[in-house]
């Protein structure tokens, strides 16, 4: 009965457009859904809008906490509907995050009509605006953020997989006051695991592009690729890195082992093989250790 109410309440809510969609019921993650109005421009400049779609993932009491931003990649746009990731999220929380994982504009139930991260063919790829969206959409969270009384916002990291992962780095290089650390996992862009399997299109020009934010953030990274990511593989990513990291940019690279069939799916399928490194990064800038997660992990989007 209580998931049936769950549902009932998030289907009239969305319906009505009020903020609050949902909340989740007693004894799961503390999950609450809402929306952002927000603003960004594709690769030709035209304005693309609406409301983003954020779960949000809360520890228990008042705070303030300090606040995760957890971004997606591109996969299937209309294939997830809300993105979660409960597992990351609940090893968040009770590490005393407060997590949001925005669903972007272009995807799910941020989708209004347009894509502002597609970055044109393979050959002809425009990657920098189509990651300036990412970003400026992401903003937009942060600083509906910095009104919630339970959020720290001096004290943000964000972690971000695959498409999310060069968003999340692009993020940082808009020097967002609060945004103290990112995790980069499987970052990159123009890769097809069938057609170009370890090969991604461009690869030159992200290059140029991680150099660029490379030059402009100086905020402390951390980049997690496997032996086996058959979207991005392993040369390119590296070469990513040395071009941000020659530029100026600050971070660890850190090749890992493979992870299932395919480890371009770390964040997701690897947690495991990732959370020690990310536990370590996230001591590094003054979060302390915190227990177990006590949610129940969960593969889910």
């Amino acid at each position: 009965m209580m998931l049936r109410a769950f549902l009932v309440v998030a289907l009239l809510c969305c319906c009505a457009g009020v903020p609050a969609i949902a909340q989740s019921p007693a004894g799961a993650l503390d999950e609450t859904v809402f929306t952002v109005p927000t603003a960004v421009k594709d690769v030709y400049g035209r304005a693309i809008s609406g409301p983003t779609t954020v779960t949000q993932f809360k520890p228990a009491g008042a705070g303030p906490f300090p606040l995760a931003i957890v971004l997606h990649g591109r996969g299937d746009r209309a294939a997830t509907a809300r993105f979660r990731y409960q597992e990351a999220a609940a090893w968040l929380v009770a590490r005393g995050f407060v997590v949001l994982v925005p669903t972007r504009l272009g995807y799910g139930q941020s989708d209004h009509g347009g894509d502002p991260e597609d970055a044109g063919v393979c050959g002809r790829k425009n990657f920098a605006p189509a990651f300036e969206a990412a970003a400026a959409g992401t903003s937009a969270v942060i600083e509906h953020a910095r009104t919630l009384p339970f959020v720290d916002a001096r004290r943000i990291v964000v972690l971000g997989q695959s498409y999310g992962g060069v968003s999340a780095i692009a993020l940082a290089a808009r020097k967002i006051d609060g945004v103290v650390g990112v995790v980069n996992f499987s970052g990159g862009a123009g890769g097809d695991p069938d057609k170009r399997p370890g090969s991604p299109c461009d690869a030159a020009q992200l290059a140029g592009v991680f150099g660029a934010y490379g030059a402009a953030s100086r905020v402390p990274t951390l980049w997690l690729y496997t032996a086996n990511d058959k979207s991005m593989g392993s040369s390119a990513p590296a070469r990513w890195f040395a071009a941000y990291k020659d530029a100026g940019g600050v971070g660890e690279f850190l090749p890992l082992p493979a992870v299932g069939d395919d480890g371009h799916m770390l964040f997701t399928k690897g947690f495991a093989v990732w959370r020690p490194h990310a536990e370590r990064f996230l001591n590094s800038l003054g979060f302390a250790q915190a227990s177990t997660p006590t949610a129940s992990a969960a593969t889910s989007p």
